[in-house]
């Protein structure tokens, strides 16, 4: 079953405790802010989750999970298991909350993969080949002539003479999933992409996914929360700073009207509505019109309009803020076809 749809924004301090607040919200559960008091670190199949100093976050340590795809990562045992009821009766007013940065995969060496050195000689690769240095020259064909791999019968793997091979740029990890293990069942958040235009501090990103937006079973009343799992779409690291699930009793809502994905002439205006909060809540809309430059304020308001100025594709950004700053913030997209 799932409940709903998927949204990105931010997140805020972390320790595993339930608490409540009567202006911000009824409920948190903090998971994550930098130590394991009340969680046990431990490996989502063959992956890998560890206390990573080197990388910070508001002054505290890390998390270092290394993955391979979403079967591979680390997962946070709860010491001492939570009743998640309250989150699941009101999951439209619930979010999952995680601070994070992938790691920036390392290319491969240049020119025909190989380390080190110049030419051995014409129509050789560069560096001293996979045997390493002070190998052997490739064995002499029936004869005489060229060693085998050099010329026309090259090894495997190898460009023939006046060609060059160019590395394949390794892919970084751009989605991430996390999965809340409960005694009745699993909810996984389905893929969080980590769009790095909308990075805030030093490539950390603040991903939010709303509660109904899990896919999860059918019935989840009585059930307790026993685990976190987060795990990558591609293999490297991935770095978490916090993790929490607020459930808040009145949430700001973001959300654009009218289809996810529209088409619209270059040549004209264009309105953009946001959905009314609920009665007594006061919100500011701050709009962007392109995310590929970063996310930044195009527009302010409930209702906006704007005029793409060339045809391409565009993601447009509602970011709803509380004046007051005792609401966490919520975030809706668009995505828009300028002919």
């Amino acid at each position: 079953m799932r409940f709903g749809r998927v949204v990105a924004i931010g997140a805020v301090a972390v320790l595993l405790c339930l608490a409540s607040s009567a202006l911000v919200a009824d409920q948190i559960l903090h998971v994550f802010d930098g130590t394991t008091d009340a969680v046990r670190l431990g490996a989502w199949g063959s992956g890998e989750i560890k206390l990573d100093k080197g990388q910070t976050f508001a002054d505290h340590q890390t998390l270092a999970v290394v993955t391979g795809g979403y079967h591979e990562g680390g997962r946070l045992d709860l010491k001492q298991p939570v009743d998640f009821t309250p989150f699941i009766t009101d999951p439209i007013q619930t979010q999952l909350i995680i601070v994070v940065k992938a790691q920036k995969p390392e290319q491969p060496y240049g020119g025909y993969g190989l380390p080190g050195g110049g030419p051995m000689m014409p129509g050789m690769p560069p560096g001293p080949g996979p045997a390493g240095p002070g190998a052997p020259m490739p064995p002499m064909p029936p004869g005489g002539g060229m060693p085998l791999g050099v010329g026309a019968e090259m090894l495997p793997g190898w460009p023939r003479p006046g060609t060059t091979a160019v590395s394949q740029p390794v892919e970084p990890i751009d989605r991430i999933r996390v999965v809340l293990v409960t005694d009745k069942g699993q909810l996984s958040s389905g893929d969080l992409l980590l769009n790095p235009n909308l990075a805030f501090e030093d490539d950390w990103l603040r991903i939010s996914a709303v509660l109904s937006d899990f896919a999860c079973p059918e019935d989840l009343q009585g059930a307790t929360l026993q685990r976190v799992v987060i795990t990558g779409n591609r293999e490297g690291t991935v770095y978490v700073g916090e993790v929490k699930i607020v459930q808040e009793d009145t949430p700001l809502v973001a959300e654009i009207q009218g289809p996810d994905v529209c088409s619209v002439s270059h040549e004209q205006s264009v309105q953009f509505t946001a959905k009314p909060q609920h009665e007594g809540v006061k919100a500011s809309y701050q709009w962007d019109f392109d995310d590929l430059d970063g996310l930044g304020i195009d527009a302010y308001g409930e209702v906006v309009n704007h005029q793409f100025p060339e045809p391409g594709y565009y993601v447009v950004t509602l970011r709803v803020t509380d004046p007051n700053g005792q609401l966490q913030p919520r975030m809706d997209t668009v995505r828009v076809k300028v002919e």
